[in-house]
């Protein structure tokens, strides 16, 4: 019963920070939610027995851990306290100290080379199969995606948010040439991205929408209708795309409501959840040493693109590395929670959950700005934008990867960036008129 009564108050918060229009922040709790509260609720109430009855494909492997419930269950609850707790505080003394400033507008070929990159690498993806190639990853078990890892697919990839956010600004001022040149840039690298049945690399294009309707105040529009057709096209989407990706391991679909959107879901959540009772058996109830962040400092020393130096300097920590994971998640996905207690064992879930919820008060300041005051473009801001679209949905990745995508990605962003200003400053383009917005 404590799982359900957690359950309620944490549906109570969400609810609450929505009706408050802390719509960021009410989502990523949501989702969090979601991934460590579902797996709780069945494997306590309904049991582990007829999950893995019902569900044909990896979860249906699951082992069932000798786990302290009440233990891992106080500890998810530690963990939505301190991130909540962390929230309020950040935005109470945000507000204080918060002081106007001035942005100027940049012309959109500061950006020229950013959209070029994602038209050149989606038609490179498109030529040489990148998506069939990511496709064909499944039908192998190669969830980490070490057989056939494609770069120029995911630079794309991670830079297609950005058009996004650019043709959301070309809308607003109605210029609707930019915005065919933005879809027709974009379209290849979606054609891939469909293709290769990874759900998680165009959720953050959705996500950027879904924050566009929630937070402006100059659409329109009726929430009330357009906002639940976009959740349900991305909970289709990601769907077929699931089903997609099944066929290709060999499973049988239906066309049914459960093997559309329960069966995803189910798989989603339960499996990511079920990665951290592992993990919570191994490092906290278990004799396993935590890393003490040390997996995080030699992720980070390898995410620079072409350039391994953790492998040089570490030569033999990556196999550790990859040990430790695939032993607390053989199917992929790590959830922040796990890898939290991987690194800290029960010391990282307060940790973690206080500099989460710090982060996401910053990140709610910056979106609300941006999305309800003026939308703005400039490099700081649609750098801003994209990369808190993309890491909210990286929960179920681990801070790892949290830290190894703001590498990445601030590296690509900032080198095509700034080859568009320096194209932008050198030729005698005529200047907008740089208004100054607060």
């Amino acid at each position: 019963m404590l799982t359900v009564t957690i359950s309620v108050f944490w549906l109570a918060g969400v609810t609450a920070f929505f009706i408050k229009r802390h719509y960021l922040f009410a989502i990523t709790l949501g989702i969090i939610g979601f991934y460590e509260l579902a797996e709780s609720i069945f494997s306590e109430i309904i049991s582990l027995e007829i999950i893995q009855s019902e569900i044909p494909s990896y979860i249906g492997r699951m082992d069932s851990p000798d786990v302290d419930a009440l233990g891992i269950t106080l500890g998810r609850s530690v963990f939505f306290l301190f991130i909540i707790a962390a929230y309020l505080c950040t935005i109470r003394w945000s507000r204080r100290i918060s002081l106007p400033v001035k942005y100027k507008n940049v012309s959109v070929f500061h950006f020229a080379f950013i959209i070029l990159a994602v038209l050149a690498f989606g038609l490179i993806s498109v030529y040489t199969g990148s998506g069939t190639k990511m496709l064909e990853l499944y039908s192998r078990d190669d969830v980490y995606g070490q057989g056939a890892y494609v770069p120029l697919f995911y630079y794309a990839t991670y830079l297609l948010v950005v058009l996004v956010i650019l043709g959301i600004s070309s809308f607003e001022k109605k210029r609707w040439m930019v915005m065919a040149m933005l879809v027709v840039a974009a379209m290849p690298i979606v054609r891939e991205i469909i293709i290769s049945g990874k759900r998680q690399l165009w959720i953050p294009s959705f996500f950027v929408l879904l924050l566009y309707l929630l937070y402006s105040r100059r659409l329109k529009i009726n929430l009330k209708i357009w906002i639940p057709v976009l959740v349900a096209v991305i909970v289709l989407a990601m769907g077929l795309q699931f089903q997609l990706r099944m066929i290709e391991q060999g499973a049988e679909f239906g066309g049914d409501f459960y093997s559309i959107v329960l069966w995803p879901f189910l798989e989603e959540f339960l499996g990511n959840g079920h990665v951290s009772r592992l993990a919570w058996n191994m490092y906290v109830e278990g004799n396993q040493s935590v890393q003490y962040g040390l997996q995080w400092l030699f992720i980070i020393s390898n995410s620079f693109p072409y350039m391994k130096i953790g492998n040089l300097l570490w030569p033999h920590y990556r196999s550790e590395i990859d040990s430790i994971y695939f032993s607390v998640s053989p199917w992929g996905g790590l959830p922040i929670f796990a890898d939290a207690i991987i690194a800290f064992g029960v010391f990282g879930i307060g940790l973690v959950g206080a500099v989460m919820g710090s982060l996401l008060a910053f990140a709610h300041k910056k979106i609300e700005y941006w999305f309800a005051q003026d939308i703005y473009i400039t490099g700081h801001s649609v750098y801003l934008i994209s990369l808190i679209s993309t890491l909210v949905l990286k929960y179920r990745s681990g801070i790892g990867d949290v830290l190894r995508t703001i590498i990445f990605f601030s590296v690509l962003f900032g080198f095509f960036y700034a080859l568009g200003a320096l194209l932008t400053n050198s030729l005698p383009l005529r200047r907008q008129s740089g208004r100054s917005t607060r």
